[in-house]
């Protein structure tokens, strides 16, 4: 009986030292893991910190740069020559030819259809056509403002001529003035239309 008593003691004994031990590694471990993951946690941090301070560098670096191309782009718009039409003149049908001479072509219409003297154009170029079958028009640039007036009163004779009857000139206008006329033009055909 001493001997059963002893071996049913024994056997408590092992079995709360059993379960004393295992909550005691359970203890262990998970302070172990614990102190792991807060150790993973910080290094994590540190690498993530130093990741958003890369990032921030280089979008820093970038605005900087795109600020710089602004200012140039900027600083190259303002410096840009600004074109002036009140000193041109379109001039629609006039014929082409192999040996193209725009600013003869327009001088001799100025002299010859329009009958003004003494005015010279300065520069003329052509402009290419959509339609292949039918002329681009000419712009002629006068040393004046007076020059392009001049011209501009005597366009009405140029029904007169016969070698000049089918040619139109007009004013140059810039191209979102011309296609502000188109749009109003296509309001207009609407409203006679309707």
């Amino acid at each position: 009986m001493q001997f059963a008593g002893l071996n049913e003691r024994m056997d408590l004994l092992e079995n709360g030292l059993v379960q004393e031990i295992s909550s005691k590694v359970a203890q262990l471990l998970d302070k172990r893991v614990l102190t792991e993951i807060s150790k993973i946690r910080k290094e994590v941090e540190v690498i993530i910190n130093k990741v958003k301070r890369d990032i921030h560098a280089e979008v820093a670096a970038e605005i900087e740069n795109i600020k710089d191309q602004l200012k140039e782009v900027s600083t190259n718009c303002g410096s840009a020559k600004t074109i002036n039409f009140d000193d041109n003149f379109v001039i629609r049908n006039i014929p082409e030819s192999t040996s193209e001479g725009t600013v003869n072509k327009i001088n001799a219409l100025n002299k010859d259809g329009l009958k003004v003297t003494g005015v010279v154009c300065e520069k003329a170029e052509r402009k290419k056509n959509r339609d292949s079958s039918k002329p681009g028009v000419a712009i002629a640039r006068f040393k004046s403002h007076g020059d392009k007036r001049k011209i501009m009163q005597q366009k009405s004779t140029l029904d007169i001529n016969q070698q000049y009857r089918d040619l139109f000139t007009n004013h140059d206008v810039s191209l979102s003035e011309r296609r502000m006329s188109d749009i109003f033009l296509t309001i207009l055909g609407v409203l006679k239309e309707n």
